[in-house]
């Protein structure tokens, strides 16, 4: 029997497979088509899944293989420049966008899968039904060699926004908002542009996209209208050129590798856990391409999910811990779609009065610099945020807390002298990190959950501040960027409980730790709320 069934090799489904095969989990990853996805499809990774291949082992290969880091500009019909996003690399030390080329993005993923011993794929194997009992799930399936039966402790549908799974719970795919507009999308290869700056240009009544990608490679998209049907006949290369002209002097003269007319859809699962299978990605929910979140979720889902996972199969948790999934996942999801939608509508404004007004705003609003810098950070892309779950809030969340929210993954100098990531530092687990604290009392030390064989501990002071005296199993490193200095002034003197997925549990004064360590550890076994009453935020 297997630990975990994945259903489907897009994405999602491979990055779960590398995080749970990272842990040790006994993993067979199906997929119904013979090999991995030929075409490009989703494009853009963003910092946090950057972050996340990377503690996956996957920084270099996808780093030779992106593009990046890109930058965005938005242009007026009139030809203002009404936005533009940097090309930065963020608090998590990575790149806020790389550029993919799906097919050879997903043969690295899948070679990363198959460096655990604990992993299997089998190609051509695709899931037909499957049902769940107390002890796991028993799953069907159309083999080349016939119907065959796999049993796995639980199932992970990452099959696509049609999943299989997904209908066969019956859970409902939930209109988030309405947004039915439909883009051509045409991929090239070797195209003569091959700068890193995605361009949308606004038009009166289109709007054009051209976003860099890997090989030399760009993506053109245009805007449909609504009377425009006949598919066919608008991916004729003549119709093409005249469509796409005003972003691209001539499709027909590129290597077309890919052409599609794509309906974009706000939809999201009722529930995204029931039982022991759990939805991940499309399979999930799916959203309009704007703020470019679609693959980007799915990554989040998988790095909320799978630790836990890992932690339920190898017997540290109990399976009540999964209930958590839904719980820290769902409202942020909806959140991300009703963004992603509202960009999509503000970008396809038709009204010629609605378009002026939409232009003449942003780039009025442009020159404001606390505007400019919430377009050019992105900042109208929400956050990860856990307000319940398992974490530890005391009181009101602050909003400088970190309490909640992904730990930032500055440059650090170990006291030997080397310099590294604090992921590199901290590892794949839970974490217990001190900022610019004194010694950590040693019976808190000794509690349980805070043994080095399970959680690593890392004591991280200001750059240029003394190294203190470290306890037994604590190592310290100081600071060499600036990611850190906000959290740092906010929490000094308080040890943070990090959670396998980079979010911040706890943050804790010395004599509060071994209380929340044990508070935290009963909410892994279902034995507690995650209100402790006697734990300071």
């Amino acid at each position: 029997m297997f630990d975990v069934l994945i259903a489907g090799a897009g994405p999602a489904g491979l990055t779960m497979a590398n995080l749970l095969g990272q842990a040790g989990v006994r993993v067979l990853l199906i997929e119904r088509d013979p090999g991995l996805s030929e075409i490009p499809k989703a494009l853009l990774i963003d910092d946090e899944f950057f972050r996340l291949l990377a503690t996956l082992g996957l920084s270099a290969p996808v780093s030779a293989h992106g593009v990046y880091p890109i930058s965005f500009d938005y242009y007026s019909p009139m030809g203002w420049r009404v936005g533009h996003v940097e090309p930065s690399i963020t608090e998590h030390h990575y790149s806020r966008r790389t550029a993919t080329f799906q097919p050879e993005f997903e043969a690295i993923l899948l070679a990363g899968g198959e460096r655990f011993p604990t992993f299997e794929a089998r190609f051509r194997h695709e899931l037909v039904d499957f049902e769940q009992d107390a002890d796991g799930v028993v799953a069907t399936l159309a083999t080349p060699e016939g119907e065959a039966r796999v049993r796995a402790r639980y199932l992970i549908g990452a099959d696509g926004s049609h999943s299989l799974v997904r209908k066969k719970l019956g859970i409902p795919f939930d209109e988030v908002r309405k947004f039915g507009d439909r883009h051509i999308v045409v991929d090239v290869l070797e195209d003569p542009d091959t700068s890193p700056v995605a361009v949308t240009k606004l038009g009166w009544s289109r709007n054009y996209v051209s976003l860099p990608s890997p090989n030399g490679g760009r993506r053109y998209e245009v805007s449909l209208h609504e009377h425009e049907t006949d598919d066919a006949a608008l991916l004729e290369d003549a119709a093409l050129a005249r469509m796409l002209a005003p972003i691209c002097d001539d499709i027909r003269t590129r290597r077309v590798i890919r052409k599609a007319i794509y309906t974009f859809h706000s939809r999201i699962a009722r529930r995204l856990s029931a039982g022991r299978v759990h939805l991940v990605g499309d399979a999930a929910h799916v959203m309009p391409i704007f703020g470019s979140q679609g693959m980007n979720s799915g990554a989040r889902d998988v790095k909320n999910l799978g630790w836990k996972l890992a932690e339920v199969v190898h017997g540290r948790a109990l399976p009540s811990l999964l209930d958590s999934y839904h719980e820290e996942r769902f409202e942020h999801l909806v959140e991300t779609i009703k963004i992603a939608t509202a960009n999509g509508k503000l970008q396809s404004a038709r009204m010629l009065p609605v378009t002026m007004a939409r232009d003449l705003f942003l780039g009025a609003a442009s020159l404001i610099p606390a505007f400019s810098r919430w377009i050019r950070d992105m900042r109208y892309i929400p956050k990860p945020y856990l307000k319940s779950g398992i974490v530890l809030h005391d009181g009101r969340p602050d909003p400088k807390s970190l309490v909640g929210r992904v730990l930032p993954n500055p440059a650090v100098v170990s006291d030997g002298g080397a310099e590294m990531l604090l992921d590199d530092l901290l590892g794949p687990g839970f974490a217990l990190v001190g900022l610019d604290v004194a010694e950590a009392p040693a019976g808190a030390l000794r509690h349980p959950f805070l043994d080095p064989a399970r959680i690593s501990r890392v004591a991280l002071r200001p750059e240029g501040a003394p190294a203190p005296r470290a306890a037994e199993g604590v190592v310290t490193a100081a600071l060499a960027d600036h990611r850190l200095s906000e959290a740092i002034a906010f929490h000094a003197g308080k040890w943070l409980l990090v959670r396998p997925d980079r979010i911040v549990a706890a943050a804790l004064a010395p004599a509060d730790l071994a209380a929340g360590a044990g508070h935290l550890s009963r909410l892994l076994a279902g034995e507690a709320s995650p209100e402790p009453a006697s734990v300071a935020a």
